[in-house]
């Protein structure tokens, strides 16, 4: 099987399985539509195989091993309380974060 029909295979199972988890009644049209989309992701998961690698930077990556991680310990009195002193964004009285918007509704 080439990959072509296996990711269309793919692409009607998620479909499927998605619609079904969210208990939605696609009609054939919705349903084509949705597996062209994930067709499309596919490609382009496929197509970054075929990206070349920089000679220049390392594959190599450094990470620390759990036990050289600094162990994580509970402040004591910590409350919400102390929040407004901590951030202009806190109101005590409702508690939560009031933010102002940054993308509007339109979009």
């Amino acid at each position: 099987m080439t990959q072509v029909n296996e990711d269309r295979i793919i692409c009607d199972n998620i479909v499927t399985n998605i619609a079904k988890l969210a208990r939605l009644r696609l009609t054939e049209e919705e349903s084509i539509s949705y597996m062209q989309d994930f067709s499309s992701l596919l490609e382009l998961f496929h197509q970054l195989n075929d990206i070349p690698l920089c000679p220049n930077k390392s594959l190599d990556v450094n990470l620390m091993a759990a036990e050289e991680c600094r162990e994580d310990t509970p402040e004591e009195n910590t409350t919400l309380s102390a929040l407004p002193s901590a951030t202009n964004h806190f109101n005590p009285e409702s508690s939560f974060f009031d933010v102002p918007q940054f993308i509007g509704h339109d979009e």
